[in-house]
């Protein structure tokens, strides 16, 4: 298989749904009580999930809110997750769950053949030797690389090594120490080490966070998809 057919395979297992569902013009409303546990997005447990890379769109759902979606999508014309689609279907849903928050992002991918690798200085796995990288790592699995700048870890890069096909990055940069490259360096060794353990890799980021937009764009990530959904609090 080639990268997006990986791709489509991996996401597509997650929503429930066939690979072909990703790669429809329509929109498919799924049943899924394993959405609660699909981690490699903004946290756990999930309600929604719902992704769309050509216009059509899989809604992967807790079963209980089945209902309410289909009646939402089937009051909209949906190209894609549009923001008028994700505003209907958040209002619908709304009073149905006791949300923690919603979210409306941009799914990316790295592969090998388009990896720019951007790290300088010091960076390295500091999860044995920095509380909040011992953290990251304990809920994420992976490995978490650190950029030291005078001793001191200012942009740490977690591993979620949560899958068979690709390992998403979970980045985070000091406010003071922003705007510098230390971001895009911490990644590109967080890249590295998936590479070299025959992953993909992934990238989610919110569509108003153009800073994450950004780095990711350039180390070589490369756009897959918009996705949407919200965290449940239970």
């Amino acid at each position: 298989m080639n990268t997006i057919e990986q791709l489509d395979t991996h996401y597509a297992r997650q929503l429930g749904c066939t690979p072909d569902g990703l790669n429809s013009d329509r929109l498919t409303v799924i049943a899924n009580e394993n959405v609660a546990g699909i981690r490699f997005a903004k946290g756990i447990p999930m309600a929604v999930y719902a992704l769309s890379k050509t216009g059509g769109s899989v809604f992967s759902v807790l079963p209980r809110l089945e209902r309410a979606t289909r009646a939402a999508v089937a009051r909209r014309m949906p190209s894609g997750l549009g923001e008028d689609l994700c505003d209907t279907v958040q209002r619908a849903l709304d009073p149905l769950i006791h949300v923690q928050f919603w979210f409306r992002g941009f799914r990316l991918y790295c592969e090998p053949s388009g990896f720019v690798d951007q790290s300088f200085g010091e960076v390295r796995d500091v999860a044995d030797e920095d509380v909040d990288a011992w953290h990251m790592r304990d809920t994420y699995g992976g490995p978490v690389f650190g950029q030291i700048v005078y001793g001191r870890v200012v942009t740490w890069c977690a591993v979620k090594t949560l899958s068979e096909t690709a390992w998403d990055l979970s980045i985070e940069t000091r406010p003071e120490y922003r705007g510098r490259g230390y971001a895009k360096s911490a990644v590109s060794a967080a890249v590295r080490y998936c590479f070299e353990n025959g992953r993909l890799v992934g990238w989610g980021c919110d569509r108003d966070n153009p800073a994450s937009l950004r780095t990711a764009l350039s180390v070589g990530f490369r756009h897959y998809a918009l996705d949407f959904g919200c965290e449940e609090v239970v």
